[in-house]
C-alpha cells in the first residue's frame, strides 16, 4: 500500500562499503520435559537486505521478533551528504504505516462511544465536501477505514503531484489536498479499491468530532500507553528533527536524487503522516494481538473482530497478504524516498519490521521492494521450521 503510485523496483548496484550494524539475540525455549529446545540461529538478514538493496547508500533498519530468538539490523546511510551511518535513533517516514495507528484510534473512539464506525460521513463533514463525492450521502466513517467508498485517490490525480512538487517547501494538510479528489467519478461504492482519500476524510472527521487535530488524542490513547516514545506526528509533535533519515529519490527520473527528507510533498497527512522507528512499529503491531495491551479498558477480542482484515478483505487499516502463515495484521506505505512495512503473525508470535530511505534511482530502475518483503518472511520462517499452511503467490 503505497501513498504514491510508481512501480518499485530496485537496481543493484556495487559499492565499496557496507554499513552493517547487526544486533541478534537468541533465546532457548523450553520443552514440557524441562530440556531446551536446539538453539535457533537466524537467517542471514544483512546478506538479503544487500542482495536486493545493492547501493550500499540506501537506509534499512530490521527488527524481527519471535519466540526463538530477537534480531536488529541496520545499514546504509541516514543521510549521503556528510555521509552518516544508520543509527537505530534515527526516524523514518513510515507513510501508509500510519493508517493502522488512525483505524485504531478510530475504532478506540468508536468503543468509547465518541463517534460510531457506522456513522455517515454526512453526518460529520459539511456539504461542501460531501456534494463533491458520489455516494457522499451513503458512505460511512467504516467504508473510509475499510476502503470501500469508491472515492477517488488524490494521488492518482496529476495535478496534485504537480501543485505538490511546485512548492515542495509547502506544509499541506487534509483539507489543502482534498479538493484533488473531489468532482471524480466513484471508483464503486461498496467494494474495495485502495485510497488515500479515505484516510485524509478520516483526519477531518477526527478533527471535527474531538475539537483540535487528533495528534493529541493518538499519543494520549496509543502512543503514551505503550510506551513508543519514537514515534512522532510530523508537523504536529516536536522532535529533533536531526533524527530523520533523509530519503533521496530521484522521483523526476532526470538524474538527480532530490533529499525529500527536506521537502513536504504530503507529509504530515493522516493517510501517512507519521516518524516512527523499527522498535515502535513492532511494539505496535503486535499489541493488536496482545489481550492486555492497547485499547485500555475495552474488550479486546470485540475490538479485534471490528479491526482484522479476513482471508481477501482489507480491515479497519489492516491490508491483506497472502504469505501463508496464519492470522496476519500488518501494513506497507511508500512515499517519495522511504519505505516500510510492519507485520505481525499472531499465530505464531513473529513480529517483522523494516523501514528503508534513500533510493539513487528513478523508481522504474528500483527492485522489487515487496519481493524483499516476502524474501524476509519466508527466511524467518524457514529458520524456525514452520511451513507455510498454503503455496506462496
Amino acid at each position: 500500500m503505497k501513498n504514491y503510485k510508481p512501480s518499485t523496483r530496485v537496481a543493484s548496484a556495487a559499492a565499496p562499503l557496507t554499513i552493517v550494524l547487526a544486533v541478534g539475540f537468541v533465546h532457548p525455549a523450553c520443552i514440557d520435559n524441562g530440556e531446551p529446545e536446539p538453539t535457533v540461529h537466524p537467517p542471514d538478514y544483512p546478506s538479503i537486505l544487500d542482495d536486493v538493496l545493492g547501493d550500499d547508500k540506501t537506509a534499512a533498519a530490521l527488527r524481527v521478533t519471535t519466540k526463538a530468538y530477537e534480531f536488529r539490523t541496520t545499514r546504509g546511510l541516514a543521510d549521503w551528504e556528510p555521509a552518516t551511518p544508520l543509527e537505530e535513533r534515527h526516524l523514518f517516514r513510515i507513510a501508509s504505516c500510519t493508517k493502522p495507528f488512525i483505524a485504531t484510534l478510530v475504532a478506540i473512539l468508536h468503543f468509547q462511544g465518541r463517534l460510531d464506525l457506522d456513522d455517515l460521513i454526512a453526518d460529520h463533514l459539511p456539504n461542501s465536501i460531501v456534494e463533491g463525492i458520489e455516494h457522499g450521502t451513503q458512505i460511512t466513517i467504516r467504508h473510509l477505514l475499510n476502503h470501500n467508498s469508491g472515492i477517488f485517490d488524490y494521488s492518482d490525480n496529476d495535478a496534485w503531484w504537480a501543485a505538490a512538487l511546485a512548492d515542495p517547501l509547502r506544509i499541506w494538510s487534509d483539507d489543502d489536498v482534498l479538493p484533488y479528489a473531489l468532482g471524480q467519478p466513484s471508483t464503486g461504492f461498496g467494494t474495495f479499491d485502495y485510497s488515500n482519500t479515505n484516510y485524509l476524510l478520516v483526519g477531518i472527521i477526527l478533527n471535527r468530532v474531538l475539537g483540535h487535530h487528533h495528534a493529541q488524542a493518538l499519543r494520549d490513547e496509543i502512543l503514551i500507553p505503550l510506551g513508543l516514545e519514537a514515534t512522532f506526528y510530523e508537523h504536529q509533535d516536536t522532535y529533533d528533527e536531526t533524527r530523520l533519515t533523509q530519503g533521496h529519490f530521484d522521483l523526476m527520473g532526470d538524474g538527480d536524487a532530490e533529499d525529500y527528507g527536506e521537502l513536504h510533498v504530503g507529509t504530515g497527512l493522516t493517510d501517512g503522516g507519521l516518524l516512527s522507528t523499527v522498535d515502535d512499529m513492532s511494539q505496535f503491531i503486535r499489541s493488536l494481538a496482545a489481550a492486555d495491551s492497547v485499547p485500555r479498558g475495552i474488550d479486546k477480542q470485540a475490538f479485534l473482530r471490528e479491526m482484522k482484515p479476513s482471508e481477501d478483505a482489507y480491515g479497519l487499516g489492516l491490508a491483506v497478504y497472502d504469505f501463508g502463515y496464519g492470522t496476519l495484521y500488518g501494513h506497507d506505505g511508500g512515499t517519495p524516498g522511504y519505505g516500510s512495512i510492519m507485520l505481525h503473525f499472531a499465530d505464531h508470535d513473529v513480529t517483522i519490521a523494516l523501514t528503508l530511505s534513500g533510493f539513487d534511482g528513478h523508481p522504474d530502475a528500483l527492485p522489487d521492494i515487496p519481493a524483499l518483503y516476502e524474501r524476509l518472511v519466508v527466511a524467518t520462517f524457514e529458520a524456525l521450521k514452520i511451513p507455510p499452511r498454503r503455496s506462496q503467490t
